[in-house]
Formats: C-alpha cells, sequence, structure tokens
C-alpha cells in the first residue's frame, strides 16, 4: 500500500511553515518591544528632566529670602511676634 506524496509534501511541509511563521512571529514581537521600550525610556527622560525643573522651582518658591522678602512687601509680621 503506498501513499499519497501529496500527504507526505504536507507532513514534511506543514512542519517547516510552521516554524517559519513561528519564527516571523518572534522577530516582529521582539522589534514592537524594542520600539516599546525606546519609547519608554525617551519618556522617562522627559519626566525626569520635568521633576528636575519642579524640584527647582519648589526650591526657588520656598526659599526664606524670598519668602522674608514677600512678607515685608505685603507689610507682614514674622511669626510669633505681636503687631502693634
Amino acid at each position: 500500500m503506498r501513499q499519497d506524496p501529496l500527504i507526505w509534501a504536507l507532513a514534511i511541509a506543514a512542519p517547516l511553515v510552521a516554524v517559519g511563521l513561528f519564527h516571523a512571529w518572534t522577530h516582529v514581537q521582539t522589534l514592537r518591544l524594542g520600539y516599546e521600550l525606546s519609547d519608554a525610556v525617551e519618556k522617562r527622560e522627559v519626566l525626569e528632566e520635568q521633576n528636575r525643573a519642579l524640584r527647582m522651582e519648589r526650591s526657588t518658591l520656598r526659599a526664606p529670602e524670598r519668602l522674608e522678602r514677600l512678607g515685608r512687601e505685603m507689610k507682614l509680621a514674622p511669626p510669633g511676634s505681636e503687631a502693634h
């Protein structure tokens, strides 16, 4: 009893095609994840720069010399002193 050559060809080709498709899929996924990682790193750098700028602004706004100057401009007395 002889097997049909088409069945043998399919039996050999199907796993090869499956391996080829799996390889292509993993390659595409690797590229996609690489782009996502690159975007995430870029966003992190932007956020870190914004964080540094905001920390500097907070330090500037909270500086005791600045607060004293603003208090004098508004004619405020230091805490705990009694205004007469």
